[in-house]
This record gives C-alpha cells, structure tokens and sequence, in this order.
C-alpha cells in the first residue's frame, strides 16, 4: 500500500467518525422547561431538583431551562421582550415536550403555542386552583395539579395547640389565588365547629406586618399562606418573609409548603415542589417513550406530606405522640444503634476476623513443627558434611595467611606515600578557597554599591541572606530577622511569593535563562516595599549542581506607584468616555457635534431620526442646512464666531427642516466642549410641537374656565340677586305711596327679610368661588362639609380620611387641592355611574399625597378632556403644575378609577 492509498484510508476513517458522532448527536432529544418564576427560588429550585432527578439521568436528553421571572417582573413591556426573546431563541427547535411549572407559564404558552410551540405536548405542574376548564380546547396536554390542603393543616393546629384561642392567617392578598385561598378558609371554617377565632393580616405594607406580629401573644398560632408582595407592590422572597416574622415573634408558625421547612416553621400537610417536578418529568419520560399525552390523566395527588422539625415540636412542647400516623420527621437525633450502627459493625466484623486469624495460626502452626521435624534430621546431615568441608578449608586459609601479611607490608608502605601527597594538596587547595572567598566577597561589596542591597541564597543549605544595607532600608533590627528561605519568603507578599518561588526554581533547574523577578516585600512598619531583584549562579557542586545564587536588589516603589497611578487614570479616562457614549447613543434628545463654524463631526441615533437623514449624510452636512430661521449663512456664522469668542451656552427656539423638507419647532442648546484635542459646539434639540400645542390647550382651557365662571357668576347674580333687588324696589315703592302704618311695617318686614335674603345669596355665590371654610379652617374642613353636603343629597356615598395630617398647609395649594378634588368628584358624580367614593390625604415626609377612589366605569369612559366637564384633565393638570405637583392615575378591581396626587411641601405650618 503506498502513501496515498494509506492517506485516503485514513481521511475515509475520520469521515465516519465523524458521521457516526453527527449521528449520534442528532438522536439527543430536546425538553424545554418554563418556570413561571426565578431561578434562586426556594419553590421554582425544588421543582428543578426533581425534574433532574428523572430527566437528568438520561444522556440523551437535552434540557432548556428559561425562567419567566414574573414575581418580580409584572410589567407587560418585560412580558413582550420575553415574547420577542423566546420568538427568536426557541422558534423551530424540535422539542419533544415542552414542562411549565405553575400558572403564568402555562398562560404563556396557551398564548403563543400556535406561533412557536405548536403540536408540542405539554406537560403542566404546580398549577394552582386548577379545573378542567382551565385546558379546554387544548389537546396534547397533561400534567399535575397544586392543592394547598389548608384545611388539614388548621386541623393540625388545632390538634396540637389545643389552648389557642386565635389563628393568625398571613396572606398578600395581591393575587387572585391569595383571595381564593381566602375564600376557600372563610368557608370551611364554621364546618370545624371550634371557639377558636381567625383573622387575617392582608393588604400590608412590610413594616406594617411585622409590627402586628410582634404584637400576638402566646395565646396565637401563625399560619403563612402566602406573602411576596406587601400592599405598595414591593418583592419580598419566601426565605426572607419567615426570616422576618422569626425575628419578630415566637409562637408557632404553620404553612402548607415545604419550603419552609427547616427554615422555622413547625411544619403541616406540605407540598412538595420536589415531587411535583419529578411527576411531571416521569410525565413527559412517558411522552418520550410513545404515550399519547391526551392519555394520560392528571395527577391530583402525590405531593403532598405531613412533615415536622422536631426543634420545633421540641420548642413548643408538642408530644410525638400527638402526630399523625405516618408523619415524617425532620432533625430528630438518632437513636443508640443508627447513631453507633457503623462502629458495632466494624467491632462485630473485627471480632469474627480475630476468631477467623486465631484458627488458622493454629493450623499453621501445627504444620510448621511437622516441616521442622522433617527439617532437624535434614539439617544435621548438613551440618556433618560442612564439618568436614570447613576443616579442609581451614588448612587453605592458613596458607593463604601468610601470603596476605606479606602483601599488607607492601600496602603500608604505599599508604604513607599517599598520605604525604593528600596534605600537600589539602594546602594547595586552602589556598586557592582563601583566593576564592576574597574574590567574593570584594564582588559582593561591589554589587551592594552599585544597587539597593545585595543577596546570597546557599541552595543546598537553604540559607538565605540580605546585605544589611536591604535590612536598614527595611527597617529591621539583626535580631529580629533568620537568615533561612522560609523567613524570607514570608515577609513577601502573598500575592507574589508563589511567583518568586516559580522563577527563582525555574532558574536554579535552568529552564529560564535569567532571574529577574519583581515583588512586594513587607518592612518593620508594615508598608510594602516594591523590589526588582536580579540574580546568577555563582557556584557549582562537584556534582555539577547550582550550590549558591547571589544577586541584587532595586527600590522600584516609587516607579510601581506611578504605574499604577497611571493604570487608574487611564481606567477612569475609558470609563468617562465609555459612560459618555452611552449617554450620547441613548439619549432622547437629538445630539450634534460640530466645529465652531457649523460643520457636522458627530451625531447621535435620535439626531438622525428627527431630522430622517442617515448618519453619513449628515457627517457631510452644516448646521445651517438643517435650520431654516438661519437660512442667511452669513448673518449665521457672523453669529457663531461672536459666541464662539464669549464661551458661553446659550438656547434658542427655531424651525429644523427634516430631509422631506417637512420642518418642526424645536429648542436648541449649544455649548461649547472639548472634543478630539479642539474646541466644538455641543448642539442638543428637541421637538416642541407637542409642548406648543399643549401649552395652546391649556390656555384654551384657562379661557373657557373663566369665562364658564362668569357666565355662572352672572346667572347666579340675574337668578337670585335680581329678583331680590326687584323686589325691595317694589317694597320701597309700595312705602312712598302707603299712609297706613301697619302697611308700612309689614313693607318694611318684607324689604328686611329680602335684604337677609339678598346677604345670604351674595355669601353663597362668594363662598362658592372661594369657599370661607377652606380660607377659615383649611383643606380637611373644607373637603369635610363639602362631602357632608354630598352625603346629604343621598346621590352617592363618599368619604374621607387622613394620615398624619395635623396642621395647615400654605393657602395656594390648599385651594389648588381643593379645585382638583371638588372637580374630581363632579367627573364621577356625571360620568362614572359611581356608588361609593373615597378619599385619603396623607403627609409622607416632603409631600401630600391625596388619593381619591370611584367604583364607577373606570377610566375609558370619563370624559375628562371634554370641555363639557368644567376644568377638565387639562385644568387640573395646569393647577398641579402651578404647584409642582403630579397625578398618576390606575384602577383595581374594586376601584375601577384611581387618581393619586402628590404636592411637594417643605414642612406643614
């Protein structure tokens, strides 16, 4: 076989290799799993856990993991980027089953399965208040159901606690599972036929909740449902709401999942997020192997567990006896066997050995005297006949006696000789030493001139010394050093001495051609000195082997400092540019860069959209291109070369034309910076049609308020006051004419009871355009008759709370306030179709914050923008503007409007 035919052999064997290991790898089957929640979860790691422990077991199965992360992320921005994510990351992939861990995942799939999960089965655990018709019309889909037996676990309580006289139940009530859970508890409860009282702590903040637990006595048992998200919509995880509420108190605590456990609850029915995952993963084993998913059926059971800590039984005296059958016991101590178990059966093992070895030394010792008998009379024949060799070997010896004396006169002579020639060597050699050792050390002295101390290192010795100008330069005393390796090496830095050792070995073994090393070395003060040391073999063994390696050393702190003063300014130049690049790429205003004749240099991403040119055509373009109120080029640059003198910043408003030649009003900033090693203008604009415009609506709205206002203040004066003037005219008239005196003072009733009238009319419109409540007691009093004037009318029901709220605020945000709330409530009472309203004004720190609730149709139907309603969305926004103050505004499922407002304030008067 040649050479070629050999090579093609060997090219045709790494192809089917290779075939043979594609094929392979193409077998692997893909399983996603979607967890609804995070990864670090107490409850999403426990199903992970028994997943693997079915599925990972198998080296043809591939698992993705992707987590959802929706206990912290509620918003639905994160949910559409997720969306776009898996869209691009796991469109296509075959999977052979697709296994989503509680509710939000399921929701997730159900609603993206035909765009890129379609025909993949499903498998379905830890799903919470589950029914069938939660599935309907999916097919292809089975899995394990979540059932939290609360029930049984406030029987246990009550079992075990017989003397309580209250259940505590902690629950978020910020899910809708939470108030069925709720739910579920308020109705089985007369059903136990128990004195025993429950109440919930719910809709809490965190501080909140722990000061009301602090506050349960022993005559209380805590049962924690569930808590993740206190009323302001803060994460809290399930380690850390136990860890909380066990700092807190300590009575007893319940809940009905097992990740508690272990971690200071007694314990309960549990349920096992472990064996939830490890069901579902035999599932989808099931899928794999060729079962119909549709025929499987649901697992409703199996996950659940009664599970104790005995620290805890132990803690709150509950016998083991009180347990229910079959319950499993966490952290009890073993027992005398199961504690000792291994070293009884080593001992038992040792004891059987020893019996084992005694019986069989018997027997061999038994075999050993036969052979010694057999093995005397063999040896007594032997010791005859060696009798008889010796004797005649005895006669040889004597002769050859004398030959060896003979011979040994003639060594003594030539031994003296020898002795005589190793002296004079011996001298010769001392001699050359003396030369030697003073050539070193005049070598030493020169190097410890020319340096900052010199060194010496006997390698076969393991002596190391320093010259006393390095101990001196260290700080050291003589005695307080040891002239040895290892001392040495500990006052270097624990970063470098594994570095010295390295090239200081390396030299010695002649693998590195120089020793030159850098390191950090400790003095008597504790500061570190940096030292460049450089080294040489100075000697050699007879066997040819490294016997001593000296050296200097070199101070280089200094010169290490200003390397590294170096290193962080430039770190800190690249992080400014870094951080400044950012800023200019992302931000939301457009950005040019030009020189200070109006030549574009840069621009950012957002320049180039607003004026729809892409970036290069710009970079070829003047500032002047693009502003039309410049169009005079000369007038322009006339006007940049003066501010370009005064290095001042400066705005302006103007007109930009786009590429299409359409224009905007925008507001431009310039400021001059130092760009690539010169000065430029930093030119940054926005869009302000919108601002212009809106500023045009709220002027409108100012306008048609007032004049709204006095069309009313002048039909309030027509309709009352008029009629009441008309008629004390006629009084007076009636008077001129009238002689009768009992005519006269009937007139003169009359004219006074319309004068009281006309006063009380006249302080009515006055209180309504500036209510005297308001001016006289402030806003709560104010906010108070009016809303009992409200309650009165029987329309609907309001009502007002405070927090905090002890004394009066300055008078222009009191009626500021008080407009926004009057016109809040008058959109309700025309629009909403609102039964119940309430209003809470609170003080936080620096602010007042009022939040104002209606049951009505929610926001989709309030008209607030119509010019039907009065002041409007507009109106109340130019008056939180007026006192720097913000509206946000949502709905619940109860409160189907909700308006918050906050008014800064520096402090209360």
């Amino acid at each position: 076989m040649n050479l070629w035919q050999k090579f093609a052999c060997r090219i045709l064997f790494l192809l089917i290799l290779f075939s043979i290991s594609a094929f392979g790898m193409a077998q692997k089957k893909k399983v996603l799993v979607l967890h609804s929640y995070h990864q670090g979860l107490s409850w999403t790691d426990n199903i992970t856990k028994g997943i693997q422990s079915v599925l990972g077991i198998h080296q043809d199965i591939e698992v993705h993991f992707e987590y959802l992360d929706s206990k912290r992320n509620v918003d639905s921005l994160y949910f559409k980027e997720l969306y776009q994510l898996y869209r691009t990351k796991h469109h296509n992939i075959p999977f052979e089953a697709i296994l989503v861990s509680d509710n939000n995942a399921l929701y997730f799939v159900q609603e993206h399965r035909n765009e890129f999960f379609k025909d993949i089965p499903i498998v379905f655990c830890a799903i919470d208040q589950f029914s069938d018709s939660l599935i309907k019309g999916m097919d292809k889909i089975t899995g394990v159901t979540e059932h939290i037996d609360f029930k049984r676990n406030i029987e246990l309580i009550l079992q075990l606690h017989p003397f309580i006289s209250e259940i505590v139940i902690i629950n978020d009530n910020q899910t809708v599972s939470a108030r069925i859970n709720k739910k579920f508890i308020q109705d089985f409860w007369p059903d136990l036929n128990t004195k025993v009282t429950y109440r919930f702590f719910e809709d809490l903040r965190i501080p909140e909740l722990l000061e009301q637990v602090n506050q349960l006595t022993a005559s209380s048992v805590i049962l924690l449902t569930n808590f993740t998200r206190d009323r302001k919509g803060k994460y809290i995880s399930y380690q850390e709401n136990i860890e909380m509420i066990r700092k807190v108190t300590s009575i007893p605590v319940y809940s009905g999942w097992e990740f508690y456990l272990d971690r200071g609850i007694v314990g309960g029915m549990l349920t096992s997020g472990y064996d939830q995952g490890r069901i579902a993963a035999e599932l989808v084993m099931s899928i794999i192997n060729g079962t119909d998913p549709d025929q499987l059926p649901i697992v409703r059971e199996g996950y659940n567990h009664l599970e104790f800590d005995y620290r805890q039984l132990i803690k709150y005296n509950i016998s083991l006896n009180l347990l229910p059958q079959g319950s499993l016991i966490i952290n009890k101590p073993p027992g005398f066997f199961t504690r000792y178990k291994y070293l009884l059966y080593i001992s038992a093992g040792f004891i059987l050995l020893m019996a084992l070895l005694l019986v069989n030394n018997e027997m061999r010792n038994r075999r050993k005297a036969s052979r010694l008998v057999a093995m005397n009379r063999e040896l007594d024949q032997r010791v005859y006949e060696k009798t008889t060799a010796l004797r005649e070997a005895n006669t040889v010896l004597k002769q050859q006696k004398q030959q060896i004396i003979v011979q040994n006169n003639e060594l003594d002579k030539h031994r003296h000789n020898l002795i005589d020639l190793v002296k004079e060597r011996t001298n010769e050699l001392e001699h050359a030493n003396r030369k030697l050792e003073n050539g070193r050390h005049r070598l030493m002295m020169m190097l410890d001139v020319s340096s900052d101390g010199v060194w010496e290192y006997n390698i076969k010795e393991g002596t190391f010394m320093f010259s006393s100008q390095t101990w001196e330069r260290l700080g050291y005393n003589k005695k307080d050093i040891a002239e040895n390796v290892e001392f040495i090496d500990s006052l270097i830095h624990s970063d470098d001495v594994k570095v010295v050792q390295q090239s200081r070995r390396n030299y010695i073994e002649q693998k590195i051609s120089v020793y030159v090393c850098e390191f950090r070395i400790i003095s008597r003060t504790g500061n570190w000195i940096w030292l460049l040391s450089r080294g040489k073999i100075l000697e050699w063994d007879q066997d040819g082997n490294p016997r001593m390696l000296v050296g200097t050393h070199i101070d280089i702190t200094e010169r290490k400092k200003a390397e590294q003063k170096l290193l962080q300014e430039e770190k800190r130049l690249r992080d400014s540019e870094k951080r400044w690049r950012s800023l200019f790429e992302q931000a939301g205003e457009g950005i040019i860069i030009m020189s200070l004749v109006g030549d574009i240099i840069e621009v950012n991403p957002e320049a180039a959209i607003s004026l729809q040119y892409n970036k290069n055509e710009l970079l070829s373009m003047n500032i002047l291109d693009v502003d039309v109120e410049k169009e005079d080029h000369k007038n322009a640059r006339e006007f940049l070369a003066k501010k370009k003198l005064s290095n001042d910043s400066f705005s302006y408003e103007t007109i930009i034309k786009r590429k299409d030649k359409s224009t905007f009003p925008a507001e431009v900033s310039l400021n001059q910076i130092d760009y690539s090693g010169s000065r430029h203008w930093l030119v940054t604009f926005r869009d302000i049609s919108k601002r212009q415009e809106f500023e045009r609506h709220v002027l409108n709205a100012i306008i048609q308020t007032e004049e709204n206002e006095r069309s009313r203040f002048s039909r309030d004066l027509h309709d009352t006051i008029g009629p009441l003037l008309s008629g004390m005219k006629l009084y007076l008239s009636t008077l001129e004419k009238t002689k009768s005196e009992e005519r006269k003072k009937k007139v003169f009733s009359l004219s006074n009871e319309a004068i009281n009238e006309a006063i009380a009319s006249i302080r009515e419109i006055s209180n309504n355009l500036s209510p005297q409540t308001l001016t006289d007691y402030g806003l709560v009093s104010a906010l108070k008759g009016f809303i009992q004037r409200l309650n009165a009318s029987h329309l609907i029901n309001a009502s007002l709370n405070t927090i905090d709220w002890n004394q009066r605020i300055d008078q222009e945000k009191e009626l500021a306030l008080y407009r926004i709330t009057t016109e809040l409530i008058n959109n309700t009472l025309k629009h909403s179709e609102a039964t119940k309203i309430d209003i809470l004004l609170e003080h936080k720190k620096r602010n007042i914050t009022i939040t104002y609730r209606d049951n009505g149709k929610g926001m989709k139907d309030l008209h607030l923008k119509s010019k039907s309603t009065g002041m409007g969305l507009s109106n109340i926004q130019s008056r939180l503007k007026s006192v720097d103050g913000k509206i946000f505004m949502s709905h619940e499922e109860d409160w189907r409007f909700i308006a918050q407002i906050i008014v800064p304030i520096k402090k209360l008067t």
